[in-house]
């Protein structure tokens, strides 16, 4: 049994029903009094105590987290719960799922609080409101896009000689045209000058799949289509193809009286379990029946100024392109590069006085995401999918009015709509006029308030059929013996519930259809595509949710190995871009429940990573890229070759990336650059041509939960991508900063003392961490850096919780080498630098000593490149900052030698180091006590990498656990 939570928090899952019969008391002369007992801790959400009689009835008790539970709620239960074992008694010959556990007034709750109010909308005429409007405002501005503006008289003009061009090609009542067009301002003329010849319009966005609208088109049967001479190549389908542009326009009074339109209005396509989309025929009744249900909440005036920014090919649409022209509005049609770009889209609201947009929350989101100021005067609209309370929250700060709708396709558009006020209560709000809905069980029977149930709809919004899918049809859309008097209903498999306060909340889908970024989708189409492709002998395809709450679909199929990036071009073919997994997984088999059906919830967690040919970010801007793809696209080990589309990118996530880029690097992206410059290499590129910048010397490598990061200082070279797969292990709640050598940004600025870098490195960490404790770590010379930060923070009365050294040799005489100089400083650079790509560049120093300064640098940069560790673009300028840098650094740590301190030391030595430097590598020697060794797998530079750094990450949790 479900039963609603208070907060919109998930049905229960612990019942307790503990049943006791207590002995008789048996004594004489005995006292009786009663004290109160305090509720035991750790109860389960509800207990229900029973045992013992009282006048002759058995007694129960309901316990309940008031957390979890209203008193409201309880009652209901208890109610609910008698009415069950009433019918156990009175029928124990039916099954449970035959007992009638409602009690009487179920049918009065549910008829009172889900039914729209009765109106005569549907005999009103759509057409007569635009026309009146037309003959009222024509000089008016009805319909604008870009810079380009069409008025009510133009927009009856358009109207009139779009209707009679395609009645002079043999349009008449009840045919289909195909319309495929950019988003102009013709677009509404365009859709109701269909309607004026009495046909119905198929929307066939150009920038779906070319098999896709082949697709459609085969199926609509339309009998031409209405496009643009630049859109008509790459359709292979023989249904003639008219030009917009050449309708011309007509002055209306021509053709008035001979204008009418049709029954049908649309047949909407969406996604479909056989593989192919499905037609939604959607009637004119309906339509005027959900403008004008609409109004009575939107209050549509003259001065209404709507942006359109949704897909004419998603229902939704229906409300953007024709309210406003019914009222005197304007529609400002959104083009498709501003709507898919939150910069772009905030200043697009910014210059235009937009006082109503409808939106899907993940359109909402990138407006937020791109630091959308608001607006007070504005009617928000959201839905096509759920709309959580963070969302909420933050929109009913930035606008005047916040609605939340909710409707499928097959009902026209919007059944319910319900303005939010407080983000905590989010609901369905109240149904559309002459709409209702009902709430059922699975026996298709009323379930009372509180309880979940699947919601069917009915009324005159209701879909005609599908198209050719007469068995579809009757399977979705039925007359039910439970409910003779509800007419014909529409089943939406969306599982809800009628709460004890009235109001209806949405708990998610009863199937396997789903919703990603607003579009409808059935996972099946998609598991049939993947069957079809050779190599694969079943699938199964999941939505995953990543850790930033974004939804992503992954594949899991049977049969060969995968090639990745070739299974997305195929899939890329025959579906639209929302459709294509961001990950797949192979199997040796599904997982099966022990009824042998597939067990969906035990299917492997997705670990969104980037293809096997794996090559590390090769300097700072490339370090800070992998990183930011990491974050937003919640993927793991980001390479320089990884593209942020194939990652499972898009439009939505691409407006973080570009916002964080700006912050980051002071460099103006658009998403549509994005789109040609989308790895993490040909971004590198495009930012290291802005010379202004100068990044920061410290780099946030991952942001957790726990208060106190865990500071690394960078190795001999400077740079501080080697922590990167460290911090991919460590425990994910652990904050991680790394710093990297000034020198890096600025020539000359390394050429200090290890006691001077400790100094600079201190201010920049107390401008984050203002107080200790400290944590601090690092590998190679970045130990040795550790070690003087801790010197001067004792210094100055911080505390230090504890040092990381990473096979850190100890700055002691003993272990600097006695023919130490520029060649074989080099040389040590040249190994260190291709030692993260698993590479060797082996140069002896003796070889290097017989070439000048110059020609050893030149040397060593060719060489790197030849062998792909630098990029071939690399400016020789930062590849000699690197090397300064390098050298600075082994200079400044000949000359560094500390007294011994009793800091609490954690030495990871890698014990496949050929080079010995003693036991402790010398720290026996400065540390004695407080000294911690364990010796893991690798060598000086490989222990960073691979899995040598999974258990040096591993160590670090150990020894200093995050505390729970």
């Amino acid at each position: 049994m479900f039963w609603e939570r208070l907060g919109g928090m998930d049905e229960f899952k612990e019942l307790l029903l503990p049943i006791q019969t207590p002995a008789t008391l048996v004594g004489q002369d005995l006292t009786l009094g009663s004290f109160p007992v305090r509720q035991q801790e750790g109860q389960l959400d509800i207990t229900l105590e029973m045992g013992g009689e009282y006048q002759g009835e058995l007694v129960g008790v309901l316990k309940y987290n008031t957390d979890l539970f209203s008193a409201q709620s309880a009652k209901n239960m208890v109610q609910l719960l008698q009415a069950v074992l009433s019918e156990m008694v009175a029928h124990p010959e039916r099954k449970i799922v035959e007992l009638d556990i409602a009690p009487d007034y179920k049918d009065s709750i549910q008829f009172e609080a889900l039914r729209g109010k009765a109106t005569d909308y549907a005999q009103h005429d759509l057409f007569a409101m635009i026309l009146k409007q037309i003959d009222e405002r024509g000089d008016n501005h009805a319909l604008t896009s870009n810079d380009h503006a069409v008025s009510y008289c133009e927009l009856g003009q358009h109207i009139a000689g779009i209707a009679e061009y395609l009645c002079a090609h043999g349009i008449t009542r009840g045919d289909r045209v195909g319309l495929m067009l950019d988003r102009t301002a013709l677009l509404p003329a365009a859709i109701l000058g269909i309607w004026a010849a009495g046909a119905a319009y198929v929307p066939l966005d150009p920038n779906f799949p070319t098999e896709r609208l082949q697709n459609i088109i085969e199926d609509a049967e339309p009998k031409v289509i209405l496009t643009q001479t630049e859109l008509m190549d790459g359709l292979n389908v023989s249904v003639p193809r008219l030009d917009i542009n050449q309708a011309g326009v007509v002055a209306l009074e021509q053709v008035r009286e001979t204008l009418a339109f049709g029954d049908i209005a649309y047949v909407m396509y969406t996604s479909g379990s056989t593989g192919k989309p499905k037609g939604v025929r959607i009637g004119h009744p309906s339509i005027i029946n959900f403008l004008l249900s609409m109004n009575d909440r939107l209050q549509v005036t003259t001065e209404t100024q709507l942006l359109a920014i949704t897909t004419y090919a998603f229902d939704i649409s229906i409300l953007e392109l024709l309210i406003p022209l019914m009222y005197g509005g304007v529609v400002h049609v959104c083009p498709r590069e501003v709507s898919q770009d939150g910069n772009q889209l905030v200043d697009y609201l910014n210059a235009k006085s937009i006082n109503i947009l409808q939106a899907t929350p993940a359109s909402w989101k990138m407006l937020l995401d791109s630091e959308w100021s608001g607006n007070a005067g504005l009617t928000a609209l959201c839905g096509g999918e759920a709309l959580d309370t963070i969302l909420a929250e933050k929109l009913l700060g930035k606008v005047g009015c916040l609605w939340n709708v909710y409707g499928p396709t097959e009902t026209t558009v919007w059944s319910s709509a319900a303005r939010i006020t407080d983000a905590k209560y989010i609901d369905l709000g109240e149904p559309l006029a002459n709409t209702q809905l009902y709430v059922l069980d699975e026996q298709q029977r009323l379930v009372p308030p509180g309880v979940m149930g699947e919601l069917w709809i009915g009324g005159d919004g209701l879909a005609v059929d599908y198209w050719h899918r007469p068995e579809l049809t009757d399977a979705q859309f039925r007359t039910l013996p439970s409910l003779p008097n509800a007419g014909r209903l529409y089943r939406t498999g969306d599982k809800v519930c009628l709460r004890t306060d009235g109001r209806l909340t949405h708990h998610g889908r009863l199937d396997f259809q789903v919703k990603i970024r607003g579009f409808r989708i059935e996972l099946g189409e998609i598991e049939n595509v993947l069957k079809q492709i050779d190599g694969i002998t079943d699938a199964v395809v999941l939505v995953k949710t990543t850790a930033d709450n974004d939804q992503k679909l992954v594949a899991y199929v049977t049969g060969q190995e995968l090639d990745i990036a070739g299974l997305k071009k195929t899939l890329q073919i025959h579906l639209p871009a929302y459709m294509v997994p961001s990950a797949f997984i192979r199997l040796d088999e599904f997982p099966m429940t022990a009824n042998n059906k597939l067990d969906r919830k035990a299917f492997p967690e997705p670990i969104f990573e980037q293809s096997n040919d794996y090559v590390a970010p090769r300097d700072p801007i490339e370090i800070e890229l992998c990183t930011t793809f990491e974050q937003i696209l919640s993927v793991k080990r980001v390479g320089i070759h990884d593209d942020f589309f194939e990652l499972g990118g898009h439009s939505l996530l691409a407006v973080k990336l570009v916002n964080h880029l700006k912050k980051a690097f002071g460099t103006e992206l658009s998403v549509a650059l994005l789109a040609q410059y989308s790895t993490v290499e040909r971004l590198g590129e495009i930012i290291r041509e802005n010379k202004e910048i100068k990044p920061s010397i410290v780099i946030e490598l991952r942001r957790g939960t726990y208060e106190q990061p865990l500071w690394l200082f960078h190795p001999i070279g400077g740079s501080t991508f080697c922590y990167m797969e460290l911090s991919r292990h460590l425990n994910p709640n652990r904050t991680l900063r790394a710093i990297q050598s000034p020198g890096l940004i600025e020539a000359d600025a390394a050429e200090v003392a290890i006691e001077e870098m400790a100094t600079l490195y201190i201010a920049e960490m107390q401008k984050m961490q203002p107080q200790g404790p400290y944590f601090l770590g690092g590998w190679c010379f970045g130990g040795a850096i550790a070690y003087e930060i801790s010197h001067q923070l004792r210094q100055m009365g911080q505390q230090v919780t504890g040092i990381v050294m990473i096979d850190t040799r100890a700055p002691i005489p003993e272990n600097v080498p006695e023919d130490a100089d520029d060649a074989m400083l080099l040389s040590w650079f040249a190994r260190d630098l291709a030692a993260p790509y698993g590479k060797k560049l082996t140069i002896p120093a003796q070889y290097l000593r017989e070439l000048s300064p110059d020609q050893m640098f030149d040397h060593v940069l060719k060489e790197a490149k030849a062998i792909n560790v630098l990029p071939l673009d690399a400016d020789p300028s930062d590849f000699r900052l690197y090397f300064d840098t390098y050298l600075a650094n082994g200079i400044a740590l000949q000359t560094y030698f500390p007294e011994p301190e009793d800091f609490p030391i954690l030495l990871v030595k890698a014990k496949d180091e050929q080079e010995d430097f003693g036991e402790s590598l010398g720290w026996d020697q400065l540390v004695k006590d407080t000294l911690t060794q364990v010796d893991l797998p690798g060598d000086h530079s490989s222990i960073m990498y691979a899995e040598n750094v999974v258990a040096v990450a591993q160590t670090i949790d150990q020894m200093y656990p995050i505390p729970t």
